[in-house]
């Protein structure tokens, strides 16, 4: 993986398993929450790259949190949700105006078709008229 840029890609499912291997070990000491929910390390790397992309385009355009919220009349928090994976505060409407608004459909896209499960249960395929509904 390109150290000085990682997120021009995306993940390959080698890269996945070696990156979800690491979180698992850094997580034995919570076994538990590993047993409860067995693909959370794997997700969490899934999702790091997603999310990460907002964040760092946002910020190569010089925007703050503030600036997106007012001009897209999206309430902050909801904006920190997507930048932050909060997969329970996360509205599908909102996360695809912010990707347009960023220019990153193409990315997301391709996320989106690398992590078809993950975007299910994110919510992210459903009624997305860009895309045909998927």
């Amino acid at each position: 993986m390109n150290k000085k840029d990682p997120l021009k890609k995306i993940l390959s499912e080698r890269e996945i398993e070696e990156y979800s291997k690491v979180l698992r070990e850094l997580m034995s000491d919570h076994s538990s929450i590993l047993e409860e929910r067995p693909t959370l390390a794997e997700d969490t790397v899934r999702k790091y790259y997603l999310i990460s992309k907002f964040k760092e385009t946002r910020e190569e355009k010089g925007l703050s949190i503030k600036e997106v919220s007012s001009e897209l009349k999206i309430p902050q928090y909801r904006l920190k949700a997507i930048e932050q994976g909060c997969g329970s505060e996360l509205k599908p409407e909102i996360f695809w105006k912010y990707c347009d608004f960023l220019g990153i459909s193409d990315f997301v896209f391709k996320w989106i078709d690398q992590n078809q499960e993950l975007s299910k249960r994110l919510g992210l395929l459903e009624g997305n008229d860009k895309d045909g509904g998927k």
